[in-house]
């Protein structure tokens, strides 16, 4: 059960309601389940020297791949489901 509770907020609402609403509960069970820790670490952006390490060891196929993705700030699933409609060049 920890791993539905901790990872999804809507059951820790869905209880909260059923106990404070509704009173369907003496107490909220999804109270005593431990929530996982948040990654509230912020990304972290390229310095210009790695990326002209990068650029320097890539083909350059491969390097217009990469500026494209350092300058959309795609994510790789929606860099890799791209499809040639989609681009405006």
């Amino acid at each position: 059960m920890r791993c539905l509770i901790g990872n999804c907020p809507c059951y820790q609402s869905l209880f909260n309601l059923a106990f404070r609403e509704l009173g369907w509960f003496r107490d909220n069970p999804a109270s005593k389940v431990p929530k996982d820790k948040e990654n509230n670490e912020r990304d972290r952006w390229l310095t210009k020297d790695e990326e002209k390490k990068i650029l320097g060891n890539s083909s350059e196929r491969l390097g217009n791949i990469i500026i494209f993705a350092l300058n959309t700030g795609l994510r790789l699933q929606e860099l890799l489901s791209l499809e040639k409609n989609e681009l405006s060049c």
